[in-house]
C-alpha cells in the first residue's frame, strides 16, 4: 500500500499512510494522518493525539508509544481550536459537537481549553473517527458511516452511541467485524 492523499472542498486533507515513518516533514495544519497498517490501537491513539494537538514530531515517538503521555495531555485539556478541525473532518457542526460532548456552545465558545472531561470524550469520539478512517479507507465513506443508525447499535449512530465508554468499546467492536468481514 502507498501514501495516498483525498483532498476535500475544505482545507483538512486526510492522508492515508502505509506507517508513520511516511510523515517526512509535513505539517499536521492542513493533514490528518492516518496510519492503515497499524493494527495497534496505542499507535493510533497517539496518531489521534498528534493529529489532533498539531504535533507531526510525536509520529517519531510512535515505536515506543507512551500512553501516559496521552493521558497527561488530555488532564490539561485540549484546546478549544481542536474542535473546528474535527468538526471539519467529521463533517459535523459546532452544535452537533457540543451535544456529543455534553457542553453547550457558549461554554465551547468562551473556553480556550476543554476541561479533562470533556477532552477525553473528543478524543474518544475522534479515535474512534481514526478507526472508522482506517477500516473504511476514505473519508466520505466514514462519515456516512459514523452519522447513519446501524441495527447493531440499536437504530443509534456510531457518533451518538460513542457519547459513552462502554457504547465507544461497542461501536470499536463492530468496526472490528466490518475490519475482518465478520460484519456487513
Amino acid at each position: 500500500m502507498t501514501t495516498k492523499s483525498k483532498v476535500y472542498s475544505s482545507a483538512l486533507k486526510v492522508l492515508f499512510m502505509k506507517d508513520w515513518t511516511e510523515m517526512s516533514h509535513r505539517s499536521l495544519g492542513d493533514w490528518w494522518v492516518v496510519l492503515m497498517q497499524s493494527d495497534n490501537p496505542q499507535e493510533r491513539w497517539l496518531a489521534t493525539y498528534a493529529n489532533l494537538v498539531g504535533d507531526r514530531h510525536l509520529f517519531n515517538t510512535l515505536p515506543s508509544a507512551n500512553i501516559q503521555f496521552i493521558i497527561d495531555g488530555l488532564d490539561r485539556g485540549l484546546p478549544t481550536q481542536t474542535l473546528d478541525k474535527v468538526t471539519e473532518l467529521m463533517g459535523l457542526n459546532r452544535q452537533s459537537m457540543s451535544q456529543v460532548l455534553d457542553v453547550s456552545q457558549r461554554t465551547l465558545s468562551r473556553r480556550h481549553t476543554l476541561e479533562t472531561a470533556t477532552s477525553e470524550r473528543l478524543f474518544r469520539v475522534v479515535a474512534l473517527f481514526q478507526k472508522a478512517l482506517q477500516v473504511l479507507g476514505e473519508r466520505d465513506a466514514a462519515r456516512r458511516w459514523f452519522t447513519t443508525s446501524k441495527k447493531a447499535l440499536g437504530g443509534k449512530t456510531p457518533l451518538e452511541f460513542s457519547e459513552t465508554e462502554v457504547g465507544a468499546r461497542e461501536v470499536e467492536d463492530l468496526l472490528g467485524r466490518i475490519e475482518y468481514g465478520v460484519y456487513a
